[in-house]
């Protein structure tokens, strides 16, 4: 016969306890520079903002009628993004071309293309802020024929 014996002690159930772990405090800005460049972009803590190039994001055309066509982005990273110069280059209709942008850095330009097909292509666009040119944003475009 078996013999089926209990342990003397029973062993407690284990059990895991979470916990939660404080990290440092840490501010994060409600938006890119929202009354002063963060710290990082300062020559020293209580110095003058470093000069950096600006940046163009989220450049963007869109064929909003056959042969027209609106471009959109945003200069960032400047300690100036408004009343900067936007100048596109690329496809042989925006050679050239301007637009100016707004307080917050956005800006939006509409201009007509050929559509027999000398427009197809890569639109690049450049700005230059505080003596600094930013890198080339660029997006493709393909004007619908006539």
């Amino acid at each position: 016969m078996f013999w089926s014996r209990s342990p003397a002690h029973p062993r407690p159930a284990l059990r895991t306890r979470l916990r939660l772990e404080s990290l440092d405090d840490r501010v994060v800005p409600s938006s890119l520079f929202d009354s002063e460049p963060p710290l990082s972009l300062r020559g020293d803590l209580g110095g003058p903002p470093l000069n950096v190039a600006p940046r163009i994001i989220n450049l963007a055309g869109v064929e909003t009628g056959i042969g027209w066509y609106r471009f959109t982005g945003q200069v960032v990273d400047s300690t100036t993004v408004g009343g900067l110069t936007v100048t596109f280059a690329g496809v042989p209709s925006l050679q050239g071309q301007t637009t100016t942008t707004a307080a917050d850095g956005t800006f939006s330009f509409t201009i007509r293309v050929n559509t027999d097909g000398s427009d197809v292509g890569e639109v690049r666009a450049q700005t230059t802020a505080n003596g600094l040119t930013s890198d080339e944003a660029s997006c493709y475009i393909s004007p619908t024929p006539n």
